[in-house]
């Protein structure tokens, strides 16, 4: 897929220790993490639900020590392809939509790019990043999103605002 789509993103709901999971089972699925490199997931261990087709056809026979350790695997696992991910996103640029304010700092704004991946950065004046600005730089527009405008927005000194689309040089993870 991501030979057809290269910046394409997946998440996934993954839950540690369903009814009969086996430790076989659990390594395939900490392989799978691995292989995919998920964008975005929703970790939980297994709990059975009053009234759902589990709690009435499946034994709980996994025990709860098991799946909470089980869990911490699945959730290092991600994180850990996060932050390769994140390192290996260094020196390339990304078309970010501003969310707002950083929560850590009055100093830097936050944003989300194509893959709804939250990038943080300085809260500066806008600059004027055009074809030839970009050329430059040895980049193209079509090595920041196919969706990149030929110009995005000029310098007049304004601080970027909430639904502002920039682009974003990442220089650190």
């Amino acid at each position: 897929m991501r030979t057809t789509i290269p910046n394409l993103a997946l998440s996934t709901d993954i839950i540690a220790g369903f009814c009969g999971e086996t430790e076989e089972d659990h390594e395939e699925t900490v392989s799978l993490m691995k292989h995919v490199g998920y964008e975005q997931a929703f970790m939980f261990a297994y709990s059975q639900r009053e009234k759902t087709h589990a709690h009435r056809t499946y034994k709980d026979d996994v025990p709860e020590e098991m799946k909470q350790r089980r869990l911490r695997e699945i959730v290092d696992t991600f994180h850990d392809t996060l932050r390769e991910k994140s390192t290996n996103e260094i020196g390339s640029i990304h078309l970010v939509l501003v969310d707002g304010l950083s929560r850590k700092s009055g100093e830097e704004l936050v944003g989300r790019n194509d893959n709804n991946r939250k990038i943080v950065f300085p809260r500066v004046p806008l600059q004027n990043y055009t074809a030839q600005t970009l050329s430059s730089l040895n980049l193209s527009a079509s090595s920041l999103s196919d969706d990149l405008p030929s110009s995005l927005p000029s310098h007049d000194s304004r601080i970027p605002q909430i639904c502002d689309y920039v682009a974003v040089l990442v220089r650190g993870s």
